[in-house]
């Protein structure tokens, strides 16, 4: 199932996949879930945004990472 979102809902100022915006899209999936999920069959959610998968819009390397403690 996809979820595809307006290209409206990437941050403007983010060049990386940040923890914030993880966590705004990982509610988008959950909501799918809450909403669907007893009424339909399917694997998993996930969401576009303007068409674009997000390891297109943030490759790899785009990744935010933080140092272990």
């Amino acid at each position: 199932m996809w979820i595809d979102l307006d290209a409206g809902y990437l941050p403007k100022a983010a060049g990386v996949f940040g923890e914030d915006f993880g966590e705004a899209v990982r509610a988008v999936e959950n909501e799918g879930y809450a909403l669907i999920g007893d009424s339909v069959r399917f694997k998993y959610i996930k969401v576009r945004i303007g068409g674009r998968d997000l390891n297109q819009i943030y490759p790899p390397e785009h990744l935010r990472k933080h140092p272990a403690a």
